[in-house]
């Protein structure tokens, strides 16, 4: 039985490598809210539009430079792909929490609300400092558990707020 489990997995690895496909060679998509409650598929535009078997996206700031840059990870080579967000940033505040992590900010008459989970997707997970745009000087509420911290943010800050541990506010 175990040798007949062996043989397949590698008869499956042989058939990946000939460039077969569990997906037929579909491209990946990367969709975008389009500001009217709809959906615009902009993976062309992105470069995101892998024609890998891509299992999973994970999205975190690789440069510490305010943009969320994407990690795509595929059941066949190439295995991991790195795509490098290479906008202009705006003016954001970076905020560490915990899993479970609920994260308020207030800016420009609008709230901004983030939890922090677990896991996102199939067998990914996201980094846990959220990005948040800083139009104007605002409000950052965040809640760990009972405790709950405010502090104020300017337009323009590029600061990070590490509630992994005891708060602290540290400049990128």
């Amino acid at each position: 039985m175990l040798g007949e489990g062996t043989r397949t997995r590698r008869e499956v690895r042989l058939w990946q490598e000939r460039g077969a496909s569990f997906s037929g060679h579909e491209r990946d998509k990367l969709w975008l809210r389009d500001g009217t409650g709809g959906w615009a598929d902009v993976s062309g535009l992105s470069g995101l539009d892998s024609a890998s078997d891509g299992r999973s996206w994970a999205w975190l700031d690789l440069e510490h430079d305010g943009d969320l840059d994407a990690v795509l990870v595929s059941a066949n080579s190439p295995r991991v792909q790195v795509f490098e967000n290479r906008q202009r940033a705006r003016p954001f505040v970076a905020v560490r929490a915990p899993v479970g992590g609920r994260i308020e900010l207030t800016s420009g008459g609008t709230t901004q609300v983030h939890q922090v989970p677990l896991g996102e997707g199939f067998a990914a997970q996201n980094s846990r400092t959220r990005l948040l745009a800083l139009p104007e000087a605002g409000l950052l509420r965040l809640q760990r558990g009972a405790e709950v911290f405010e502090v104020a943010v300017s337009s323009g800050d590029h600061v990070v707020l590490d509630l992994t541990g005891p708060p602290r506010r540290t400049t990128w």
